[in-house]
């Protein structure tokens, strides 16, 4: 703290340029430390959205492999059908 204690009485002798430079080196603190706060956010956020991305995956390969067991027991059912359909009509035709 001795530092910041003597800073007034030093900044009047080194000109405004040394002051400029001081506003600036406080400014672009904030800045990286905002950016550093926005950067953590933004991984974050991703890190939750792949998460979300892996789950909704796994629930369409769950749900594509149901469709497509529904989709060949309907073909099953549709062959069955047609070949109790051709023997009626031979039962018929004889």
């Amino acid at each position: 703290m001795d530092v910041l204690d003597s800073l007034p009485s030093v900044l009047p002798a080194a000109g405004g340029a040394s002051i400029l430079l001081v506003i600036i080196g406080i400014l672009a603190r904030f800045w990286l430390t905002a950016e550093s706060r926005h950067a953590a956010e933004i991984k974050r956020i991703s890190d939750s959205l792949k998460s979300d991305i892996a789950e909704l995956r796994a629930r369409v390969d769950e749900l594509t492999k149901q469709l497509d067991a529904e989709r060949k027991k309907r073909w099953k059912a549709e062959d069955d059908a047609a070949s109790v359909r051709r023997r009626i009509g031979e039962v018929d035709a004889g």
